[in-house]
């Protein structure tokens, strides 16, 4: 595996995964929420109960190599 500047891919991703779940500042992120979490919440407060999924449409097309799945909620 190469080294990178004293890291490896490995732990180079390992680091960007646990990145969402550490608080951006302390005194604003709730203990069991990560900086990402707690903004998304933010953002999706206004949003709650005001979408309705009214329908789901599954298509697949079978390719010369795999197959395509399109999904459409309405």
């Amino acid at each position: 595996m190469t080294e990178f500047r004293g890291f490896s891919r490995r732990q180079f991703l390992k680091g960007l995964s646990a990145a969402p779940l550490l608080p951006a500042c302390p005194e604003r992120a709730v203990a069991s929420r990560g900086a990402f979490l707690t903004s998304f919440h933010e953002l999706a407060a206004s949003e709650r109960k005001r979408v309705k999924i009214r329908d789901v449409q599954v298509m697949v097309m079978q390719g010369a190599s795999r197959n395509y799945t399109l999904i459409k909620i309405t």
